[in-house]
């Protein structure tokens, strides 16, 4: 699951919120903004169209503007509708008289069609991606939820194993350069054969080795700092909601300035309950 926390630019500025939002909007002629603006800020929907009209283009418009992803892998699935409203006491009227009358300091009503969608893209790529988008400011960074879900204790530890075999493929041609310079250098070491050509192969294969450690560090601190990970295991009478929680609670704890946006509550449980359903 990617969410995003939204940029200073933003309404919900700080707050953690969906992978991509936005207005739906109805094109209209007589809007000069459609003409002058790019691609991603033209309705999709024709209030006048005689064949069917929904949101399918709409949020992938905001894909594009805020992820910077254009592919999907099938339809989108429409979770439900919220409602989301804000009633802010007046706090910085200086009259206490006008308070009565303006009692409030805004107020706000609208509601959100919830969808979700499957992209051909790993986390990092879509992290990329979004940096030249063309709404990138609205937000500040990009976070990954990833859930493993396990049936049973052998599907866990053959899920370990695969992992072991996929992160051997990835990095094969590493590894291959990795065990060749090595025993060339084991060999010529062994026997004795040490020339100026081998501290030359022993420089080469340092320098290999720094280079492609490093490249795993960022790797490796890239992940932690915006990919969270968290095993479920349903051999142990799972329950939906307790899974939730303790999935809600480890994103709480990500960093305590964050704030979590309602709607990406509601949109954190639609995906922790569609993984646990189709894997029972």
């Amino acid at each position: 699951l990617i969410a995003a926390i939204r940029g200073n630019q933003s309404i919900d500025s700080g707050e953690i919120y969906c992978s991509a939002n936005g207005q739906s909007e109805f094109v209209d002629e007589n809007v000069p903004f459609y003409r002058r603006s790019v691609y991603e800020d033209l309705p999709t929907m024709d209030y006048f169209s005689k064949s069917r009209v929904d949101l399918n283009n709409e949020i992938q418009r905001e894909c594009i503007s805020e992820l910077g992803i254009t592919s999907f892998d099938y339809g989108w699935k429409y979770n439900g509708v919220s409602y989301l409203s804000i009633n802010n006491k007046a706090k910085y009227l200086i009259r206490e008289s006008s308070k009565k009358n303006y009692p409030y300091e805004k107020r706000r009503m609208h509601f959100n069609v919830l969808l979700n969608n499957s992209i051909p893209y790993t986390f990092f790529e879509v992290q990329k991606a979004y940096k030249s988008a063309t709404e990138y400011f609205e937000n500040k960074t990009l976070i990954g939820i990833k859930i493993n879900i396990h049936k049973n204790k052998f599907e866990f530890f053959w899920q370990l194993l695969l992992k072991s075999y996929y992160f051997i493929v990835k990095n094969k041609s590493e590894l291959l350069v990795l065990s060749i310079l090595f025993s060339v250098i084991l060999g010529k070491t062994s026997k004795n054969n040490i020339d100026n050509y081998f501290y030359f192969e022993l420089v080469l294969f340092i320098i290999y080795l720094l280079i492609l450690f490093n490249e795993k560090i960022k790797k490796y601190k890239m992940k932690k700092d915006t990919l969270f990970e968290k095993n479920v295991f349903m051999f142990n009478n799972i329950d939906i909601m307790d899974s939730y929680n303790k999935i809600l609670n480890t994103i709480k704890n990500i960093n305590n300035n964050f704030k979590l946006n309602g709607i990406f509550i509601v949109m954190l449980y639609w995906y922790v309950k569609n993984l646990l359903e189709d894997n029972s």
